[in-house]
């Protein structure tokens, strides 16, 4: 996706790149000039909480409420 932007932005089009905002994203984009809009987690919350069986990856949601209420669903995640 960085090399995409790269591109784009050399043709003069605008273009951004939505990470999560872990300091070796934001490090990556301003090296090579790319804006960056963060989303989500860091990766490094996100990959904890699957590991505690927080979250399903297959969705990128963390299940806060389930964990809590000490059920996973309807839907057995």
């Amino acid at each position: 996706m960085v090399g995409l932007a790269v591109q784009l932005l050399a043709l003069g089009a605008e273009a951004r790149v939505c990470a999560p905002p872990d300091e070796e994203f934001a490090e990556l984009l301003a090296g090579v000039g790319v804006p960056m809009v963060p989303f989500s987690r860091p990766v490094a919350l996100v990959g904890a909480a699957v590991d505690r069986g927080e979250a399903d990856p297959a969705r990128g949601r963390v299940h806060r409420r389930a964990v809590r209420h000490g059920r996973r669903g309807s839907r057995g995640m």
